[in-house]
Order: structure tokens, then C-alpha cells, then sequence
């Protein structure tokens, strides 16, 4: 989800990107299902605690601590709106939102290895729920389920050709239509190897 030295956790809107910086907001992120609510909301756009649980498959009683948690974090915004004479809590995101990275600095780094572990942990539960679905496609041009792993060199100009393709494939993601499109996740890393004796951080 990514330019340099970001994880882009929706790119849906050419609005300016917000970026993630405070080692409290990226922990509180370091869980799947924290995670599952603020891509679930940027890929509905603005909604209830209701259809949030629908959009989840889970009950909203265990959504409202994790929706506190997100909003004092400041990574969703929360508001009563008044619907059919009813007032509703909604749910939103100001716009793209992108983890600031701080390779050098050590509580930064450990946050986001939080991150991405929540992120992986994301990825193989779907990947289970893919496998158990009637009708998933495992070939073609329209295959749904896919992972893979691949090792091998990259010059200068290849890795940033590597990026423009991952930063296109993020912006092909938008918020949700019900009538003409599903929900889909998709997590990946790029991580370059490292030979020999690691290097001292200077």
C-alpha cells in the first residue's frame, strides 16, 4: 500500500494525504480488526456503527471500543447525524490516510513492525475465508484468490518501476458501488535483502 517509505492505507480520493506519524496512532493500528474498520470505512465512505458491523460480519457491541480507541488515535472521525428523525452516529476518514516512516528511530520502528504484523495476520485470515467460498476463481483473468512470493534483482530504474506499478495498483482501489463491484483486500511487502554482515546504523 505504497510510495517511499509509507504504507498507504487507502489512496481512494486525489485529496491531500494525511499522514500517520505519532508511534501512538500507528499502535493503535496494530490489530486486524482495527485495521479491518478504517479500510472498511474508506472503502464505504461515510457510515453507521451498524452498517460497519454488516460490512464486517461482526456484532457492533464489539466495534464501539475499537471505534473509541480509533477516534481519540484520530484516525477516524466520528458524528450524530439526524436520519429519518433519528439521531445516528456516523462514521468517516478525512482522505487517504499514509504511515510516516522512522527507520532511525527505534520506538517508530517497533511500531511499525506492529503494523505489519496485524497487517499479515489480516491477510491470512481472508486468504482462509477465500479458500471456503463457493464459486472463488483460481485462474484466469478474473481470479479472486492469489498469493505469491517472488526473490530476484532489481537496478535502480526496476525498483522504481517496482513502485509505480504498487502506487497504480493502490489507486485502482475506490470506495465501494454495491450495484457493480465486491470488497476485496490486498496486502503485500517489498523488503530489500540483505548479503553478508549487516551494516552499522551511522
Amino acid at each position: 500500500m505504497c510510495k517511499n517509505f509509507n504504507i498507504m492505507m487507502r489512496h481512494s480520493e486525489r485529496r491531500p494525504t494525511k499522514w500517520i506519524g505519532r508511534v501512538g496512532q500507528i499502535k493503535a493500528l496494530a490489530t486486524p480488526i482495527r485495521q479491518d474498520i478504517v479500510d472498511t470505512i474508506a472503502a464505504l465512505g461515510s457510515c453507521s456503527v451498524a452498517e460497519l458491523a454488516d460490512a464486517l460480519g461482526r456484532p457492533a457491541d464489539g466495534l464501539y471500543y475499537h471505534v473509541k480507541a480509533l477516534q481519540r488515535a484520530a484516525l477516524i472521525r466520528v458524528s450524530v447525524a439526524t436520519r429519518r428523525r433519528r439521531r445516528e452516529t456516523r462514521l468517516s476518514i478525512d482522505g487517504p490516510q499514509s504511515i510516516r516512516y522512522a527507520p532511525a528511530q527505534s520506538a517508530n520502528r517497533e511500531a511499525l513492525l506492529g503494523l505489519v504484523s496485524a497487517m499479515l495476520r489480516s491477510a491470512r485470515r481472508q486468504f482462509a475465508r477465500g479458500l471456503r467460498q463457493d464459486g472463488v476463481v483460481v485462474r484466469g483473468a478474473f481470479r479472486n484468490l492469489w498469493a505469491g512470493r517472488i526473490r530476484g534483482g532489481l537496478s535502480p530504474s526496476e525498483l522504481r518501476e517496482v513502485n509505480r506499478l504498487l502506487n497504480a495498483l493502490i489507486r485502482t482501489f475506490r470506495p465501494l458501488r454495491p450495484a457493480e463491484s465486491s470488497l476485496y483486500e490486498l496486502t503485500f511487502v517489498l523488503a530489500p535483502m540483505q548479503h553478508g554482515r549487516p551494516k552499522r546504523r551511522s
